[in-house]
């Protein structure tokens, strides 16, 4: 699949504002993460199927629109285990293995985020 990220109307690449305007909203999606795991655990520690099966299409799609592509196939597969249970008594009891496989890989991600600025952002006055 062709990246057409910050492609004018003419073809010519024009990159600069909008990769950085990219990498902000990537950077916001890093900060948001831990509470979007938070309210994973939170559901699925009530139970709420609904919830659950929610916040992880969600997760799905921002995940998938910002190159976070294991994310969104950990998402995916929460999504699926829940509505293959959905008639079970318990269905976030079935699927807790991939509720919890999201869960640890959202917080390794997060945790592998850089806090610091690398050299290059510290020149260009961006956060880490």
């Amino acid at each position: 699949m062709e990246d057409r990220r910050g492609d004018s109307a003419d073809g010519a690449h024009d990159g600069m504002g909008e990769d950085a305007a990219f990498e902000q909203l990537i950077e916001l999606f890093m900060n948001e993460l831990p509470e979007r795991v938070r309210a994973i655990e939170s559901a699925a520690a009530e139970a709420n199927t609904e919830l659950v099966q929610r916040l992880a299409h969600q997760l799905k799609g921002s995940a998938g629109g910002y190159g976070f592509w294991n994310i969104g196939d950990a998402a995916s597969r929460v999504e699926t285990a829940l509505r293959r249970a959905a008639w079970e008594a318990n269905p976030i009891e079935c699927a807790q293995t991939e509720v919890r496989e999201l869960i640890q890989l959202c917080r390794s991600v997060a945790e592998d985020a850089p806090s610091e600025p690398s050299p290059e952002q510290a020149r260009e006055g961006r956060p880490g």
